[in-house]
């Protein structure tokens, strides 16, 4: 995990285990309880970083004429929600809100916010949730990726270092993929969590009464080489 602001842990019960390099420019912050086991020891004070993707990966890639949104519909695997006309589950206040035991499979491409809880179930092939607005996740659910590493994208841009454009809640997840927010905040609160992947957010909240995220940076997307010229 890293942060340009700050990494908040706290909760209680079996505690939380981070494995993978923690570091933050400003602070990490733990509960009184300091329930949370590092491995290795957490850093801050580092020097501010640029998003790893950035002007890599765009959340235009994934609209329907983008790389992977093209990728996905030639795999029968893509679903473009633009408008309320285009998905029952769409809301007039632009979140879409999937419920009533839907199976959700492959790519979903949201221009506004997602909303998923209870009820909801996941196909074969995996899952990519891609919104230009806040992403929320409540109830249980084990998912992993579908489209190069990707679980879930907001291209959602914080105006205040307080606003998450990822929120995860609930009570047993296991999930598997990278978890791309650099424009806000990803809060995680759940009673038993495992994340294996990376997260990429401004700032990092986790909470819970057993949470284990374990880095694995083979997931990340390969990042294309570059070639650079001094004058």
């Amino acid at each position: 995990m890293f942060s340009n602001n700050e990494i908040k842990s706290g909760g209680g019960g079996q505690g939380n285990t981070i494995i993978g390099d923690s570091q933050a420019v400003n602070f990490i912050q733990e509960s009184q309880g300091g329930n949370t086991t590092w491995y290795p020891a957490p850093q801050t004070g580092v020097p501010p970083q640029e998003d790893p993707l950035r002007n890599h990966f765009f959340i235009s890639d994934f609209a329907p004429t983008g790389r992977y949104g093209m990728q996905a519909q030639s795999e029968g695997l893509y679903k473009a929600i633009l408008t309320t006309a285009d998905d029952p589950d769409m809301k007039s206040n632009g979140t879409w809100d999937p419920s009533n035991g839907r199976v959700l499979d492959g790519l979903y491409y949201v221009e506004g916010n997602v909303s998923i809880g209870a009820g909801v179930n996941y196909g074969v092939h995996g899952i990519t949730i891609v919104a230009t607005g806040q992403i929320s996740f409540s109830g249980g659910t084990a998912m992993h990726y579908y489209m190069d590493g990707f679980l879930l994208v907001s291209g959602y841009q914080a105006t205040n270092c307080g606003t998450d454009a990822v929120s995860i809640s609930g009570a047993t997840n296991y999930w598997y993929g990278v978890i791309y927010a650099p424009g806000g905040g990803v809060k995680v609160s759940n009673s038993s969590m495992q994340v294996t992947g990376m997260i990429i957010a401004d700032r990092i909240d986790f909470s819970g009464s057993r949470l284990d995220i374990i880095a694995d940076p083979d997931v990340l997307p390969p990042i294309p080489a570059g070639v650079v010229i001094a004058e």
